[in-house]
């Protein structure tokens, strides 16, 4: 097959060596080129180029970011998608269970395709956005969204209100990302649910297929978990998957009691869709926001500045993606006992 690597050198769990590694196992039973990204839409430029040039298969190494540009230039072509995880949380790597390191998911990736694991999968879209009035107030964020942000797909999720006024809290301290991760997503939620949630009257109002709520907070998954905190699943709906119409869930109450309740239901697992303070719509077609003040919104873990309001839909078979096989069985390395860590060997993880 012919592959296109795209690579984010930037991304946290991206290194030199890592890229050649993992270059070099793809190259040995396939036709790859690799090409490195250099600036924000860059991927998805990519992407579209190597349906262009008749690339079986693009390969996207990075973070969740990375990954959605690339799904974008490649929805609705026969062009598949492979994810290999490079960056903090890995959310779709982690939900098609690929192993944490990217050259052990590279065995995986590698053993998928010598079994044909390519199938369609629906996504979501935001298929257009309202922009704000001149002068609104953007609660100390910003930018405000332009409406060519818009269509844009989700590969896993699209979060409204708090969820992704924490995003933006946490990309304001990038550098730590790399250091503290779920640490600075805590701390980063905390601080906008205390110093930036207004409690006392809706952000937002949701149409969805003919049914109108108000909340404070709006999350669209594609897929189960919506994320994750360290190694634990942040369950919404277990029954969202990738074969199916996304699914919407709106925070129709926000205090600080439903917060912990809320994330404490959706860390024990099993989903919120009986949980008092939230209204859940599976597989809705069609959806409208209108944005009651700024709203934050974040597509995939990348906070895209503040509007006022956008439409919504799902699309079945949107995107061909390869789907992993099951980890290879890890020995232990040469020399070493099997107490020891085990799987790939050290220099190919850029241990020592």
């Amino acid at each position: 097959m012919k592959i296109l690597l795209i690579a984010n050198s930037t991304a946290s769990s991206v290194t030199a060596r890592k890229r050649v590694v993992i270059a070099k196992l793809l190259s040995g039973a396939h036709d790859v080129s690799v090409a490195l990204t250099e600036r924000r839409g860059h991927a998805t430029e990519l992407a579209r180029a190597a349906i262009v040039d008749g690339v079986d298969i693009v390969v996207a190494l990075g973070g969740d970011g990375t990954l959605n540009e690339v799904a974008n230039g490649l929805v609705g072509s026969d062009c598949a998608l492979a994810v290999l995880p490079g960056g903090s949380t890995n959310v779709l790597a982690r939900t098609l269970g690929l192993a944490d390191d990217p050259v052990q998911a590279c065995l995986q990736l590698l053993d998928a395709l010598d079994l044909g694991l390519i199938r369609r999968v629906s996504l979501g879209r935001v298929d257009a956005l309202t922009p704000l009035e001149p002068g609104s107030d953007l609660g100390g964020r910003g930018p405000a969204s332009t409406i060519t942000e818009a269509p844009r797909w989700f590969t896993f999720h699209l979060g409204i209100g708090w969820d992704a006024a924490t995003v933006a809290e946490v990309e304001r301290r990038g550098a730590l990302k790399r250091y503290l991760n779920h640490v600075l997503f805590i701390y980063a939620g905390l601080t906008a649910f205390f110093r930036d949630t207004d409690r006392t009257s809706p952000w937002l109002r949701v149409d969805v297929d003919g049914e109108i709520v108000e909340g404070w907070q709006c999350l669209v998954l594609n897929s189960n978990p919506y994320t994750y905190v360290g190694s634990r699943p942040f369950d919404v709906d277990p029954q969202a998957t990738l074969d199916a119409l996304p699914t919407l869930v709106v925070a129709t109450r926000f205090g600080a009691g439903d917060l912990l309740s809320l994330s404490g239901a959706a860390l024990r697992g099993g989903g919120l869709a009986d949980h008092p303070s939230v209204r859940l719509f599976r597989e809705f077609s069609e959806a409208r926001v209108e944005a009651l003040r700024s709203l934050p919104w974040q597509v995939d873990g990348d906070y895209l500045g503040e509007v006022g309001g956008m439409e919504l839909s799902g699309r079945r078979d949107a995107l061909s993606l390869v789907t992993p096989g099951p980890q290879r069985p890890r020995r232990p390395e040469p020399g070493r006992r099997s107490r020891r860590r085990r799987g790939v060997p050290a220099w190919l993880r850029g241990g020592r």
